[in-house]
């Protein structure tokens, strides 16, 4: 009968929720042009985690 070994808890860092979308700071154009530019930076950060993450879950699957 095969050895039953607990799974291996995950990196703290691939647990970490995404952060929270940014308010837009004003009614003007250029602060929704800001706003937006952030939040595809915040998008491209969470986004690259969480293909960490699934690589991560990946690599130790049997």
């Amino acid at each position: 009968m095969p050895e039953h070994v607990p799974p291996q808890p995950l990196p703290a860092a691939l647990v970490l929720p995404c952060p929270e979308p940014i308010e837009r700071r004003g009614s003007h154009a250029d602060d929704a042009v800001e706003a937006l530019k952030i939040l595809y930076d915040q998008y491209g950060k969470c986004a690259g985690e969480k293909v960490d993450l699934i690589n991560w879950i990946m690599e130790r699957r049997p």
